[in-house]
């Protein structure tokens, strides 16, 4: 794993109208998952507390809008972004939602209400594969929900036995290290919490 420097998560924009002031881009998080033969996918991760009001999220939708379609892409070398937005009640979410899908469509943005997905389900108490592959998460302006990610394509029983009787024989005797996960937390004033060990 590695860590991202705050410099190349943030970034400046125009929060998507000519007009506005610049203003900084940092997500709670960001990282990225990779599954064997497939890209990585990439994810700005915000945590919402309820406490926002309809005027300071519609400008964070501009601002990580202009984000994704500017510096992001040169600065982390990903050609895609998923906005996961979770929220602590159903009501927040679909509040959000809305203000997103609203902001979209003021900025002519529209076609990126399919990155901005939002789930009430706690990443704390909820399983993880359920999480990330559970149809828990609702697109801008949406009632039905999606998984966060693509289930990975079934493997036949055959080549799971002879991956796991490989992975036995060939297992070293200290641990590794998980495959390569890039993330990065931030903190309220952009800086990089170390990869626990």
């Amino acid at each position: 794993m590695s860590a991202v420097s705050s410099e190349a998560l943030s970034g400046y924009s125009r929060a998507g109208r000519p007009d506005s002031a610049r203003v900084a881009v940092i997500p709670d998080a960001w990282f990225q998952l990779t599954a064997v033969g497939r890209d990585p996918v990439s994810i700005a991760l915000e945590l919402d507390r309820g406490t926002e009001g309809q005027k300071h999220w519609r400008r964070k939708v501009a601002a990580l809008t202009a984000w994704g379609l500017g510096p992001y892409q040169g600065a982390l070398e990903a050609d895609n972004l998923t906005v996961a937005v979770v929220v602590p009640t159903t009501a927040r979410r679909m509040q959000l939602s809305d203000w997103t899908r609203w902001e979209l469509s003021a900025i002519g943005q529209s076609d990126f209400a399919d990155i901005f997905l939002f789930t009430e389900a706690s990443p704390v108490a909820t399983d993880p594969v359920e999480l990330f592959l559970g149809p828990l998460w609702y697109p801008a302006g949406q009632n039905h929900p999606v998984s966060l990610l693509d289930a990975p394509a079934q493997t036949p029983t055959s080549d799971v036995s002879a991956v796991h009787a490989a992975s036995v024989q060939d297992e070293p005797a200290e641990r590794v290290s998980p495959p390569d996960v890039t993330w990065a937390l931030m903190e309220d004033e952009g800086e990089v919490d170390p990869e626990p060990e």
